[in-house]
């Protein structure tokens, strides 16, 4: 990295390379400031430095500065301060333009300005004058300077990727220019010019628009590589025969009809591609470049191959794939170095057993072709690959011999022999255009179809159904809640407890359940004086993601057999009454306790889950339990206070007074001892028309007034005790 390390501290100031490249650096470091004195190369490239500071143009000894692949949006005037700047790469930036200040650069010989947004060159850069070598590809060059061809010095110069339509005249003064790469561009006439420079050894024109090579450039003696590929040339000058150095030649991808005799002077042609043009036939003198090692022909449309082939002793590799080959000349076995013969795709019907003496050939391709067999000679080779079918899976086939019954010759066939036409499924999107209509086409349609399946009917209780959505399972249990809540209050009324038949019904308690199904729970409370009666009756229901609380009011059941036998049914109806008007703050204080629990757990547990009728029927005969519950999240903070007699009697007044305002009269309360019909029949059409408001006591009800003050309970101890036992809270059967 170094290559003077300090010893100490003082002795910064012999650093003469610094390489920083690939460090992910934001910026120049300030410590390459300290080594202004004798820092002479400096590598920077491959980081994320976007400025650079002016102090960095102090280091005035720089000789070698890499900058490239950053994201420098600047390239500074001060540049020119680097006098003694020889090489300066800063490719593959966002650089917008160059500064005219670079012309003093004079000691500058190496340039890459190459991936940088720069849409023409300072008029000083002609200034240049020792630069040897100068990279401007992938910019937006459209033109160069007109004094361009000042840069006498230059070597090599790369003008790839560009706009570029014409090049300067002066041009020709680069006398000592050796590579010129003017690939990619938007060249349509190759000024003659260019075959003034002597010193030429490789020229790039691929990928333009030539229509046409001047036959100038057969001046280029020292040309060893020419590439005029992907343009479209239809013919070449005979001139080309004056390049008696060339070596490589690419004229693949033209409209090439026929060659110039002039190519077979290419003496010291080693590689000739040809590829993908229109050639029909091959000049009988292109053996005359028995130098040739590579030849590719694929994608013409040849019928044969010139004999004179056989005198490129040194040819190693053919390639004629996808012409129109009929068969091969005998010369073919005279290629002795031959070791790739690629004949693909072609209409060979035979093979010459002169092949047999390419002693070297490991590689022969005949597939796509119409060969009977192979000849026998092949079993002198020693072949690593023989491809005789687009499908084959392995390289090397087992041959068998066999005898030609036309000729009598010995020949090698296997399974793949003889060769069938292959055809390749074109897809049907490909052979349709659009100008046909759509009618017409769809007969041609390739169309794929499946037999049905025969479905097998099974004898199965099981049906497949969709599974239903999650709202659609909680619409469908609440559902089934109702339902059975309903089952559930006509099945309680229908299995009241009866007694023998006899028309002592009024010594049981008539009671009603009253059910209160509010949302997805369900209270009910039973008050009876009948033990039998007490027993909650157990019915199966569908349990939605809740658990069954059950609150209730009691109300006595109007019936005919109402009318009082004996004083024992007198006094348990009087009572029920009393019971229920005593309650009735009691329950509803309750209800308001049950629907904020009804809310809370409605909120905390959303599951649906249903339960199967007959699935466990000792679930249904276990006795009902009370389940402890968590005080909800609003009423933790809240504790309950003792209330003082006086502020009971008060909550109790209000609650009367507010009754007695909505029920400004109040039925007569008759006494159990009357025996008066006409007064028992008036009772029991009140109780049917308010069975809650009707007091069953004897004790007459008292005002707020009294409550208030206390009088009414002052009145007689018996009155206390029993005011006493019918204000406790009733017992909940859950």
């Amino acid at each position: 990295m170094f290559k003077c390390i300090p010893i100490f501290k003082g002795c910064n100031r012999q650093v003469e390379f610094v390489d920083k490249r690939h460090c992910s650096l934001p910026q120049v470091p300030e410590e390459i400031l300290r080594y202004s004195r004798t820092l002479e190369e400096l590598f920077l490239d491959a980081n994320h430095i976007r400025d650079l500071p002016k102090n960095f143009f102090r280091l005035h000894r720089l000789r070698k500065l890499g900058l490239s692949d950053n994201e420098i949006g600047r390239l500074p005037p001060d540049i020119q301060n680097f006098e003694n700047l020889v090489e300066l790469d800063v490719s593959r930036n966002d650089i917008p333009d160059i500064p005219d200040d670079i012309k003093h650069l004079q000691s500058l010989q190496v340039a890459d300005f190459s991936s940088n947004p720069i849409p023409k060159l300072p008029s000083g850069f002609s200034q240049l004058k020792n630069l040897t070598v100068l990279g401007l590809n992938d910019m937006s060059l459209t033109t160069l300077p007109a004094d361009f061809g000042s840069l006498t010095q230059l070597e090599s110069l790369e003008l790839r990727e560009n706009l570029l339509k014409h090049l300067p005249e002066t041009i020709s003064q680069l006398t000592k220019l050796k590579r010129l790469d003017l690939g990619d561009n938007e060249i349509e006439d190759l000024p003659p010019y260019l075959g003034y420079l002597p010193g030429l050894h490789e020229l790039w024109l691929d990928h333009n628009q030539l229509q046409r090579l001047p036959p100038e450039l057969g001046l280029l003696t020292k040309l060893t590589y020419l590439d005029v590929s992907e343009n479209r040339l239809e013919e070449l000058p005979n001139e080309i025969g004056g390049l008696v150095s060339l070596t490589d030649l690419d004229l693949a991808q033209n409209l090439l009809e026929t060659l110039p005799d002039g190519i077979a002077k290419l003496s010291r042609l080693t590689i000739l591609k040809l590829d993908q043009n229109r050639l029909q036939r091959l000049n009988d003198t292109l053996g005359n470049c028995d130098n040739m090692q590579e030849l590719i022909l694929t994608e013409n449309f040849l019928s044969e191959l010139p004999a004179s082939i056989g005198r490129m002793t040194k040819l190693s590799n053919l390639n004629v794939d996808r012409n129109a080959l009929e068969y091969l000349p005998l010369e073919i076995g005279d290629c002795g170095n031959l070791g790739v013969l690629s004949l693909r795709d072609n209409k060979l019907k035979k093979l010459p057993p002169e092949l047999g003496n390419c002693s070297v050939l490991h590689v022969l391709d005949v597939s796509g072709n119409q060969l009977l067999y192979l000849p026998y000679s092949l079993v002198n080779l020693q072949l690593k690959a023989v491809w005789l079918s687009e499908n084959q899976s392995q390289p090397l086939l087992t041959f068998q011999p066999d005898t030609d019954a036309e000729t009598g010759e010995q020949v090698l066939s296997c399974y793949l022999l003889p060769q069938q036409e292959y055809q390749p499924i074109t897809p049907a999107r490909d052979l349709e255009s659009d100008s046909e209509p759509y009618e017409e086409r769809e007969p041609s349609r390739t169309i794929v179809k499946f037999s049905e399946e025969v479905s097998q009917e099974k004898d199965t209780p099981f049906v497949r159904q969709n599974t239903p959505h999650p709202k659609d399972l909680k619409a469908k249990a609440q559902k089934l809640k109702v339902e059975r809540s309903r089952h559930e209050e006509h099945t309680n009324l229908m299995s009241l407890p009866e007694e023998n038949g006899t028309k002592s019904a009024v010594t049981e308690t008539p009671a009603e359940t009253h059910t209160i199904a509010k949302s997805h729970q369900q209270v009910v409370v039973t008050a009876t004086n009948n033990p039998a009666a007490a027993q909650p009756v157990q019915k199966p229901a569908a349990v939605v993601n809740s658990k069954p609380v059950a609150v209730g009011i009691v109300s006595p059941t109007p019936t005919a057999a109402a009318q009082p036998q004996t004083v024992q049914g007198e006094s348990t109806t009087t009572t029920a009454a009393a019971v229920s008007e005593n309650t009735t703050a009691t329950v509803a204080a309750a209800a308001d306790d049950v629907a904020d629990e009804q809310e809370d757990e409605y909120e905390s547990d959303r599951r649906v889950g249903f339960q199967v009728e007959g699935e466990d029927d000792d679930f249904y005969k276990r006795p009902p339990k009370l389940h402890r519950r968590d005080t909800p999240h609003h009423l933790k903070n809240k504790r309950v206070q003792p209330l003082t007699d006086k502020q009971a009697n008060e909550i109790l007044a209000n609650a009367l007074a507010s009754q007695e305002r909505n029920e400004p009269t109040l039925a007569k309360v008759q006494s159990p001892i009357e025996e008066n019909a006409d007064a028992e029949q008036v009772e029991e059409e009140q109780q049917q028309q308010h069975p809650f408001d009707t007091s069953l006591s004897p004790i007459p009800v008292p005002t707020s007034a009294e409550l208030v003050s206390g009088k009414f309970l002052n009145n007689s101890p018996e009155q206390f005790q029993l005011f006493k036992s019918f204000s406790q809270p009733l017992t909940m059967q859950v």
